[in-house]
């Protein structure tokens, strides 16, 4: 894959280091997502662009800008976050090169480090996060029955 094959890729990684310098959340969401896609949207298959769209939609739609919020917020995670776009420089350093092993050990050690954050920041704000995806999946929660309530009837 030549240089000319990543521009949208360099493009968007740019944007995503202003978002985090800027400690903009709101930015590092899209500027991820055009970075992830810029290789899909290059394919010929509209199947497949169609599919990946469509799985990155269904996913929680809060758990990232949850992760994403505290990545920033937190001084221990605005390092994380430093060390995320170190990762995808290297992902985009190593096809440039022509180095498709690399790009894969690159992407595979990138993947495995994304997984510890989303458990261990998972972990760290389980309670918040549970409550928003509930509250997303199934509308808020049913408000608490006070003394005055009456129990419902049992038929």
């Amino acid at each position: 894959m030549g240089p000319e094959r990543l521009t949208a890729r360099r493009e968007a990684l740019a944007a995503q280091r202003r978002a985090t310098d800027e400690a903009d959340a709101h930015a590092v969401i899209p500027a991820n997502k055009a970075f992830r896609f810029a290789p899909f949207e290059q394919c010929d298959s509209q199947w497949l662009l169609r599919f990946v769209r469509q799985w990155w939609e269904a996913r929680n739609p809060i758990a990232p800008c949850a992760l994403v919020s505290r990545r920033i917020a937190a001084p221990e995670d605005r390092l994380r976050a430093d060390e995320i776009l170190r990762e995808h420089e290297a992902a985009l350093v190593k096809p440039e090169a022509g180095d498709t092993d690399g790009a894969l050990q690159e992407l595979t050690r990138h993947r495995g480090s994304g997984q510890e954050d989303f458990h261990r920041l998972r972990h760290s704000r389980a309670d918040s996060v549970r409550l928003l995806a509930d509250a997303a999946r199934h509308g808020p929660a049913e408000p608490p029955r006070h003394a005055t309530t009456a129990p419902p009837a049992v038929v």
